[in-house]
């Protein structure tokens, strides 16, 4: 595999284990060439008859994963940039439009950076006297919503993001994205 093929497969098993973790689905299109990478799907716990069912209740927000290693997310005034190129920016804000007037599901991006030392993007801590392990996957995600009134780009090939720190990809944000991304 090439190096852009690991970054992306780490970036689905990043956020896919968060959503498990989370109670909902990480579905992954199969050859869709849209933009859209995985789509996180909300499920309701149901009782009836002293059984419990979970059951997809149609909510779902569409995920678009970036991966880099930190050399094109940089710190600029508090804020992270990253470049993104504008196709997928524009995708953000055609989502951003129509979900917000239609039944279409909101596209989120989300940006997994690794540390620099490849050796360091996946590790694999052992206590054998305990007989317990640890699968880590180095880094940090961090998730970009555009604003309702963000324009299209007319650039010719990317489209300069400010990322808030605290825009992180955590098992909160997970639980709450579909109250966080609100059209």
């Amino acid at each position: 595999m090439t190096t852009e093929q690991i970054k992306e497969q780490l970036s689905i098993h990043y956020l896919g284990a968060l959503v498990a973790k989370a109670g909902h689905l990480l579905k992954i299109p199969a050859g869709n060439p849209t933009g859209v990478d995985a789509t996180i799907a909300e499920f309701q716990k149901l009782q009836f008859n002293n059984k419990t069912r979970y059951v997809d209740i149609g909510k779902a927000v569409d995920v678009q994963l970036k991966c880099t290693n930190g050399k094109r997310f940089k710190t600029n005034d508090g804020l992270f940039t990253f470049d993104l190129d504008v196709k997928n920016h524009n995708d953000l804000i055609w989502r951003r439009k129509l979900a917000a007037d239609t039944q279409v599901n909101p596209l989120l991006l989300i940006i997994l950076v690794l540390p620099k030392d490849s050796k360091q993007w996946l590790q694999i801590l052992l206590n054998e006297t305990l007989a317990e392990g640890v699968l880590k996957i180095g880094g940090i995600a961090y998730w970009y919503f555009p604003e309702r009134i963000e324009p299209l780009s007319s650039n010719k090939k990317t489209v300069r993001l400010y990322i808030p720190p605290e825009n992180k990809v955590d098992l909160d944000f997970i639980v709450n994205v579909f109250n966080t991304i609100k059209n």
